[in-house]
């Protein structure tokens, strides 16, 4: 995109992008819920990743929390025709560090959480019930440069409503709203992989639901900025951060870029190290506090 394009342009080659990127980027996403009083409840949103051997789902602590620190039997969907919810037992959870002026029984803990990104490592079984409608990122997907490239961006989640139980309250269908937006001027009172984009406003071509849910999705560049649209390809589209909060006053979301998940998952299991540097060798494996 370095030569300006007309609007009409513009809006094609959107709606290009968007057409190509989506399908991928949806198998590659998930909700998060939980049961209570043997009813679906909703928790979040979640991004496939693998690494070496290794399967993940990448979400914010604040969805993961509910596994890692309640003993919360959470679930994904089955994609199978008619198939059950996947059980997610016996998974190993890894979540940012809860603030020092918090505990873990504080429901706002994460207020003060700076990162709010997590891991949950995948059991082989869980996998064996993971149909190929699933796909899971790699290393070569992701884009971790600090700060992030000016370009067009997307924001794949699944709100709360935009779910759907049934009647007698045994199943829920959840929809998933995507949004193509850019990045709002950066805060200098926040850290560098920090990320802030534009939430769609009341005057856009449609209302956008309050996006309650899409807490743990993922932060995808469609396009940079300086590459020339006409060479624009999918293999460009990047997922850079992982959302997880929304500020209602300046309509932004909020999101932590992707090199502090990598930083995480390279502390926790160090085996992983030499593939994360292989293709990221700016990623720190020391704590950043």
């Amino acid at each position: 995109m370095s030569s300006p394009l007309t609007t009409e342009e513009a809006e094609s080659f959107q709606n290009r992008l968007v057409e190509e990127a989506s399908p991928e980027l949806t198998t590659s996403t998930i909700p998060i819920f939980r049961l209570e009083n043997d009813l679906p409840v909703p928790l979040g949103s979640g991004v496939l990743l693998q690494i070496a051997n290794k399967h993940f789902i990448v979400s914010a602590a604040h969805v993961l929390d509910f596994m890692a620190f309640r003993n919360t039997l959470c679930f994904i969907p089955s994609r199978a025709e008619r198939g059950n919810p996947i059980p997610l037992s016996n998974v190993g959870i890894l979540v940012s560090p809860i603030p020092p002026n918090r505990t873990r029984d504080d429901p706002r803990m994460r207020d003060d959480d700076k990162f709010d990104v997590g891991v949950c490592e995948l059991t082989p079984e869980i996998l064996a019930q993971m149909t190929s409608d699933y796909r899971f990122m790699h290393l070569f997907d992701v884009d971790v440069t600090v700060p992030p490239s000016i370009g067009l961006y997307m924001v794949m989640g699944y709100p709360f409503e935009l779910r759907k139980i049934s009647n007698e309250g045994r199943s829920v269908s959840a929809t998933n709203l995507r949004f193509v937006t850019a990045l709002c001027e950066p805060d200098s009172a926040e850290p560098q992989w920090s990320l802030r984009l534009q939430y769609p406003s009341k005057r856009d071509s449609f209302v956008a639901p309050y996006p309650g849910g899409m807490s743990g999705c993922g932060i995808w560049r469609f396009a940079e900025q300086s590459r020339p649209s006409k060479l624009w390809k999918k293999e460009d589209v990047k997922l850079v951060g992982i959302q997880h909060s929304y500020n209602s006053q300046g309509r932004f979301v909020r999101g932590t870029s992707f090199s502090a998940v990598l930083s995480l998952i390279g502390m926790q299991w160090p085996d992983l190290q030499p593939a994360i540097r292989l293709t990221h060798d700016s990623i720190s494996f020391k704590s950043s506090g």
